[in-house]
């Protein structure tokens, strides 16, 4: 589900990109396409009902996690 709306903020950001010439709606594709993105690599490492990486006592298996590494990369883009 999330992958269809990342594609399609994609698409709609390259497509402005390539054929509108005003400035200021490239200026709005490549943010289009930027949370296109990010919305992309945090669905990547999605799982549902995965907890967050941060050991406690329980012992839980590496496949009950969730994938930290999409969303360190989103908060990097971001900032």
């Amino acid at each position: 589900m999330y992958y269809v709306g990342a594609a399609a903020l994609i698409l709609i950001g390259l497509y402005v990109i390539l054929v509108k010439s005003n400035l200021i709606k490239v200026i709005i594709g490549i943010h289009l396409l930027d949370t296109g993105v990010n919305v992309l690599l945090v669905s990547v490492g999605y799982i549902k009902g995965g907890k967050a990486p941060i050991f406690t006592g329980t012992s839980l298996g590496p496949a009950q996690f969730v994938d930290p590494i999409p969303q360190a990369l989103v908060l990097t883009a971001i900032v």
